[in-house]
């Protein structure tokens, strides 16, 4: 049996990437929202990570096969402010037989209060939008190797009109026997919609991406560096407006993206510093966002993130503060616990009583 799970989840995994079409890219799909980091630590790193492995349940939600017996009855809430949206998530693992993991995860995204308004302008009252997503996880175990995969139901709202899709996860982790290295590859949100509230055809945010995580002997500090969009080379945005322009001097500038520029916005960079057993610090940098949203001029921290997380007897906080523009920046704050601690001190109460 646990050879067979290994066995057709690898055939699987290179199958449905043989057949997947390499040419979406960001703003061009649906359900956008699945990409979104709403665990704090994930956050805290830059916004995408496939390899960062600490005993953090809602990492499987990244990489499916991140899940371990480590994290047995972990359960974690999760609750960020996204500038006009605010998002709330519940995280959830149990530990199966034959070291088969299990996790479920559900989020809530409200995008608030919209004003209608009419073809001619005049309102019609207001109404509210919001985004949900369910995920079921499946990981395994086989010596320094594990295997996972994540089945996802998302749905969006506008008004009245509902889009929902199924969206499916594949993932593998390696883990170093001796030293603090764990390597990461997702094939991630490929899968259709199966109803829509438009008349053309809705596709999912598919990515390819690709982590590692490491920490140097005798330094405090672990690093990860993640490559997204493994399937897509030109991610940029690249606007036609920036082109030809007179740059005041009789001479047409020419601001498309280059080569190195394009290659340097797949990548992903964070680092976490480990301060002893009750307090992590955590930066990350994420380079598409700061060469595409922050303002040319006056790019300030743009890109950046910073958090870290306190851990006390079997809780453990983690907070994230994440700056896309000048403007401002997102909070994300999860709360995390073993629950099976709860059953323990029952326990031991009624054999003390």
């Amino acid at each position: 049996m646990l050879m067979s799970f290994t066995r057709h989840l690898l055939y699987t995994f290179f199958l449905l990437s043989a057949n997947l079409v390499f040419a979406q890219n960001g703003g061009q799909h649906s359900f956008e929202f699945v990409q979104m980091p709403f665990d704090a630590k994930v956050a805290s790193l830059g916004g995408v990570n496939v390899s960062a492995y600490n005993e953090d349940v809602s990492m499987f939600l990244y990489n499916p096969s991140l899940l371990t017996s480590q994290e047995h009855q972990q359960l974690a809430f999760s609750y960020i402010d996204y500038f006009t949206s605010t998002g709330s998530q519940v995280v959830y693992s149990y530990s199966l037989p034959n070291d088969f993991q299990l996790g479920f995860g559900a989020l809530y995204l409200d995008q608030g209060t919209i004003p209608g308004y009419d073809e001619v302008g005049n309102p019609t009252g207001s109404f509210n939008a919001s985004d949900a997503l369910i995920t079921l996880g499946l990981s395994h175990k086989l010596s320094f190797f594990s295997m996972g995969v994540n089945l996802k139901y998302a749905q969006t709202a506008i008004e009245q009109y509902r889009s929902s899709a199924l969206m499916f996860d594949i993932g593998g982790t390696f883990t170093h026997p001796t030293k603090d290295l764990t390597l990461g590859l997702v094939f991630s949100n490929f899968g259709f919609a199966f109803s829509n509230f438009v008349s053309e055809e809705l596709s999912t945010p598919f990515d390819i991406t690709a982590g590692m995580t490491f920490k140097p002997e005798k330094m405090p500090v672990r690093f990860s560096v993640t490559y997204k969009q493994f399937n897509n080379f030109d991610i940029a945005y690249d606007d036609p407006k920036d082109d030809n322009q007179d740059n005041g001097l009789g001479e047409q500038t020419d601001n498309t993206v280059g080569f190195a520029d394009k290659l340097a916005r797949h990548f992903i960079v964070g680092g976490e510093f480990v301060l002893g057993k009750v307090l992590n610090l955590r930066m990350g940098y994420n380079i598409q966002r700061r060469q595409e949203i922050s303002h040319e001029d006056r790019r300030g921290l743009s890109g950046f993130s910073f958090g870290g997380d306190l851990k006390f007897s079997n809780w453990r906080i983690t907070y994230a503060n994440a700056v896309y523009h000048q403007a401002g920046a997102t909070n994300t704050l999860t709360l995390s616990v073993n629950t099976a601690s709860f059953s323990k001190k029952k326990r031991k109460k009624v054999v003390v009583e």
